[in-house]
């Protein structure tokens, strides 16, 4: 696959760029900052796409956007394998600021037909058949990113094809599948899956088979007491039926004596109707009604609002009060005299502006002071030098005594000039103390400007803590303001409540409610105690009418006579009744046993499961315990059998690998280098004239050149007989120039094997290099 042209509208630092590639060698040279690495990471772009949102590739994202929106477009143009030429096109968009969203679209057009083609596919997976990981792994190197290989990646993309030939077809992936359903079957620490489920649903099927037989047992016992108890009432019935042909010959004297009896509980029953009748008339609130309980507990529940608001009000009340009292001191502190408000501070630039001001000032003056100081030394130095001079060039003439007048004119511009640099620093030591002096500040003292930067921080600090008190005084008097909404709102609840009632005042709510309270509980206390006894006085009254049903008393006292009623009073009559009355309560036991022995068959019957049923299920479970257990010993072994197979793969893959890159390594290190070893992450040792030592205690140079030979072999590996193109910057930059011309060889050999190079650099060594070795298409940038 090669690549064939180039188009980026916006990419990072690049847009309105074109290139054309040859399909053999390209060399992309560029100053730094010129767009080399930019123009890689976007042919990356164009077959990946941009990179997940994480920390690792927040950079590389942004870097992708372009500096004039946030927009990354382009497309490359490219003549794959199949011989045919595809035009891939891809934008993404990125809009928001706070919370980002990206919108990414590719195409993938056939240049032949023009129509768009692989639609939904991956071009990096479509034409080149690896992931990302692989990818950047293999033929695509950044800067400095030679020696960087994602091991899991390759391995696992090694692994899949050597065991079929089909990359798509991952062993581990088939292993997480074979492992997932062994987690259906088995949790690793045996805690949950099928196979406990099963286990357990096992165990609760025998427990209930169990219960269910116990269960069947108590049926059986309770149907045989059930008959019993049958057998014995039907005795007691007749033994009752003979005590009533005995008690009927002395029951009617006893029937006179039970009217008796009703005519004075029905007058009871009226006299206590009256009273209860009385007792609502003569106790009715304003709203004409007797009160009730549910008055009371509103009552109670009015007061404990109105208490719980009161409560509320007074803590928010309080809290105002505290608030304004810590503004009010803090505003009387802050009435302190200070040298300047926060206003006029932050209006002169802040209290770092002033202060530096005048510490500039002073720092100017005190360098000026030194510069005057100079200036007289030197004057001083001319004057001792011209006087000196001066005796022994007046003998030579004129023209020799210019040379002491000189020095002593050059003494006077000295002079002269470190007058005028003390004046200065005189006035800016002034301008310093001037201003020290206004803002009440003692000049003389060194520590003066400190205590003004200090004093001008006080300032701002207790403008910033009025403000914060300010806040909290305007809260407080909000919630406060809250708080007597809701007292006034329990308030009008509780008044509401007691004006059903006599009604209350707001100045005595809560005495009103307690004592309301007390006498609607004596009231409602009394109405209930009434109501009770003429409830029990009417249930007497009915059940003795019931007792008395179809019996005509006037016929009944007609025919009880004076001896009859004799007899039932000197207590024949009750002990007849007795016999009777006993033997009915027995006979009503007896069939409330029976009763509660069949509601008890019945609760069995309802509640026992199926013992039968419930050996079919358990013997079912088991089978299918068994079949599961089977099925999870075929997944272990499975499992067992593909890591073997893996681990075997690897190791016949090793001496493949290592063959090919030392290959590459002894061609680039004329042979100085001729064996690697690798690790299975893929770490690079060579053997040296000291013996095997790790690549990374190698040369900068040699490190680089070992990982590009392992990165070759690995595309060689991965890809087979497809030849990708190989991108790589400044991969070279560390390489002496023998190892770079051998390097520029090599991968001029791979171009010439049909694959294709793009080496981006910002030297001309490489360019200079590679006029002896093969025609290479220059990309200047």
């Amino acid at each position: 696959m090669k690549i064939l042209e180039i188009k980026i509208n916006e990419f990072g630092c690049l847009s309105d760029k074109h290139f054309d590639l040859s399909e053999g060698f390209n060399l992309a040279m560029g100053d730094n900052e010129s767009g080399k690495s930019t123009l890689l990471s976007f042919i990356k772009f164009i077959f990946y796409g941009l990179p997940k949102k994480n920390q690792d590739a927040h950079l590389e994202r942004d870097r992708g956007f372009g500096w004039r929106s946030n927009t990354a477009d382009g497309s490359l143009t490219l003549l794959a394998d199949d011989g045919k030429s595809y035009a891939i096109e891809r934008r993404a968009l990125r809009r928001g600021e706070k919370r980002e969203t990206v919108t990414e679209e590719c195409r993938i057009i056939d240049l032949q037909s023009g129509s768009p083609v692989f639609e939904g596919e991956d071009p990096g997976k479509l034409f080149l058949k690896v992931d990302t990981a692989v990818f950047e792994s293999t033929c695509f190197i950044r800067q400095m990113g030679v020696t960087v290989l994602n091991g899991d990646d390759v391995g696992a993309a090694l692994e899949n094809i050597l065991l079929s030939a089909d990359e798509s077809i991952d062993l581990q992936s088939s292993l997480d599948r074979l492992d997932e359903v062994r987690k259906l079957l088995l949790h690793k620490k045996g805690s949950g899956g099928l196979i406990p489920r099963l286990e357990a649903e096992g165990e609760d099927l025998s427990h209930r088979l169990n219960k269910a037989r116990i269960a069947y047992e108590r049926i059986l016992s309770a149907t045989y007491t059930a008959d019993k108890l049958k057998g014995e009432a039907m005795e007691k019935r007749n033994e009752l039926n003979r005590l009533e042909d005995l008690f009927s010959t002395v029951s009617k004297a006893e029937t006179v004596a039970r009217f008796d009896a009703l005519h004075k509980k029905e007058a009871e029953l009226e006299s206590a109707k009256r009273e209860l009748s009385d007792l609502h008339e003569n106790n009715k609130g304003k709203n004409g009604r007797f009160p009730s309980e549910e008055l009371t507990e509103r009552l109670y529940t009015s007061r404990a609002a109105y208490l719980a608001a009161k409560d509320e009000y007074s803590r928010a009340a309080s809290t105002y009060k505290s608030a304004l009292e810590e503004r009010e001191a803090e505003t009387r502190r802050s009435g302190a005299e200070l040298p300047l408000s926060a206003t006029e501070i932050r209006s002169l630039g802040g209290p770092e502006a002033i202060c530096g001001k005048i510490k500039e000032e002073t720092e100017l003056a005190r360098k000026k002071r030194g510069s005057a100081r100079l200036f007289f030394v030197i004057s001083a130095l001319l004057i001792v030098s011209g006087g000196a001079l001066l005796p022994f060039m007046l003998p030579h003439g004129l023209s020799l005594l210019l040379i002491p007048v000189g020095l002593l004119l050059l003494s006077a511009l000295f002079a002269a000039l470190g007058f005028s640099t003390r004046s200065s620093a005189k006035r800016s030591a002034a301008s310093a103390s001037e201003r020290l002096s206004s803002l009440g500040f003692d000049p003389s003292d060194d520590d003066s400007a400190e205590r003004l930067k200090a004093s001008l921080l006080l300032s701002l600090q207790r403008e910033s803590e009025l403000i914060r008190l300010d806040s909290k005084v305007s809260l407080a008097a909000s919630s406060a303001s809250l708080r007597k909404g809701d007292l006034d709102s329990a308030a009008a609840i509780a008044l509401a409540a007691l004006s059903e009632w006599k009604g209350g005042d707001r100045s005595s709510i809560l005495s009103d409610i307690d004592s309301t309270i007390t006498e609607i509980k004596e009231l409602t206390a009394r109405d209930l105690r009434l109501s009770l006894a003429v409830s029990a006085a009417e249930g007497q009254v009915n059940a003795m009418k019931s007792g008395l049903d179809g019996i005509n008393e006037g016929d009944l006292r007609a025919r009880v006579s004076p001896d009859a009623m004799a007899a039932y009073q000197n207590g024949q009559a009750e002990a007849v009744a007795r016999s009777r009355r006993f033997c009915a309560e027995q006979l009503r036991s007896i069939n409330d046993k029976i009763h509660e022995v069949e509601k008890e068959l019945i609760r069995l019957e309802n509640e026992t499961e199926d013992p039968s049923r419930l050996a079919i299920l358990l013997e079912e479970n088991r089978m299918a315990l068994g079949r599961e257990n089977q099925r999870l010993e075929a997944i272990k072994t499975a499992m067992t059998a593909l890591s073997e197979a893996g681990e075997d793969l690897r190791s016949s893959l090793s001496p493949i690998l290592r063959g090919k890159a030392e290959g590459y390594m002894s061609f680039v290190t004329d042979s100085k280098y001729s064996s690697l070893g690798i690790d299975t992450d893929y770490t690079l040792s060579a053997k040296t004239d000291f013996g095997v030592r790790p690549v990374s205690l190698l040369s900068a140079g040699t490190r680089d050149v070992a990982y590009l030979a392992l990165r070759l072999a690995l595309s060689e590996v991965i890809f087979g007989d497809i030849a990708p193109f190989v991108a790589l910057d400044e991969s070279l930059s560390q390489l002496d120039d023998k190892r770079a011309a051998a390097a520029l060889r090599m991968l001029s050999a791979y171009c010439g094997r049909g694959g294709q190079c793009l080496l981006f650099t910002c030297h001309t060594r490489e360019y200079e290099l590679l006029k002896n070795i093969t025609d290479a298409n220059l990309i200047r940038l």
